[in-house]
């Protein structure tokens, strides 16, 4: 599956269109993915021409417009979450982001015996030894926020973060972003515009 990823495109701030180049990348493509600072709703019905589009929320995006802050999705077998972040490049934006993934597996009639350690208090905390075990977070996060495009993995998450397809006064370069999901193999390709 040939996904185009894209975020921060801040129309009409950045740029009063899309452009055209981001068109050309993303032929092909089976669904978009949008994480956020769209500004103008009318981008996302543009890039529906191309294929479905997913999107979430970003900072500048009016909430009343109902994206949500975050979504998860099951793409050919694998668990793909989108998210706009928040914070800088320096901040552990990544480690953030996949916080904000985190859960745990419902809790039905699991004992609290096995997993205590000690909070931040010195306090005893008691939890599920089968919870800790089963914490969930996807096997790849886009996010968008810092404009800075970044394609690759920490701690067992791959991360993308497409940049900005109008933007290149934050950023180095205006881009976008491919990930392709293969049997099991996951790809991005981070894409000059």
């Amino acid at each position: 599956m040939r996904i185009g990823v894209l975020s921060d495109t801040h129309v009409p701030e950045r740029a009063l269109r899309l452009p055209q180049a981001l068109f050309e990348a993303f032929h092909g493509v089976e669904l978009i993915l949008h994480a956020g600072d769209i500004v103008r709703m009318s981008v996302l019905d543009e890039l529906s021409a191309i294929a479905p589009v997913a999107a979430v929320r970003g900072n500048m995006d009016d909430p009343a417009h109902g994206l949500p802050l975050k979504i998860e999705l099951t793409l050919e077998g694998v668990s793909v979450g989108l998210i706009h972040g928040n914070g800088g490049p320096r901040h552990n934006i990544r480690e953030h982001i996949a916080r904000e993934f985190h859960t745990l597996s419902p809790i039905n009639t699991l004992p609290l015996e096995a997993g205590i350690n000690k909070g931040r208090s010195g306090h005893d905390i008691r939890y599920p030894a089968a919870c800790r075990r089963e914490l969930h977070h996807p096997r790849v996060i886009v996010y968008g926020h810092t404009h800075e495009a970044f394609w690759g993995q920490e701690k067992g998450i791959w991360f993308f973060n497409p940049g900005s397809p109008t933007d290149a006064v934050v950023a180095k370069y205006r881009s976008a972003g491919i990930l392709t999901l293969d049997s099991g193999t996951i790809r991005g390709e981070i894409i000059r515009l």
